[in-house]
């Protein structure tokens, strides 16, 4: 069993407050004691599961992290592209236009 200090280091454990107890209330008292000792295995085991998930959960976010600032990069380069392409073109669209159809002042 592992031990639910590691839980929270100020939470006493079941098995701690157990041995506060007589050994009358602990007779007393054994369903509701095992039920608390088997609440607390659940939860212990439930703390491990949810620092492995949220550490899987960081380094996923790292990555998209990492993901998105390339995205954006190739983005803003992409925009850089499209406007020259559109600027070259508008050039070429204008050098094509014969000088008779522009106004003369």
């Amino acid at each position: 069993m592992a031990n639910s200090k590691e839980m929270n280091t100020n939470m006493k454990t079941i098995d701690d407050i157990v041995e506060t107890l007589t050994d009358e209330e602990k007779i007393l008292f054994k369903n509701l004691i095992d039920e608390c000792k088997e609440r607390e295995r659940f939860l212990t085991e439930n703390k491990k599961n949810l620092n492995t998930e949220m550490l899987k959960l960081t380094q996923a976010t790292e990555k998209l992290m990492v993901n998105l600032k390339k995205f954006h990069m190739t983005t803003v380069e992409l925009q850089k592209v499209c406007k020259d392409a559109f600027t070259k073109l508008n050039t070429n669209v204008l050098e094509k236009i014969d000088d008779n159809m522009f106004f003369n002042a």
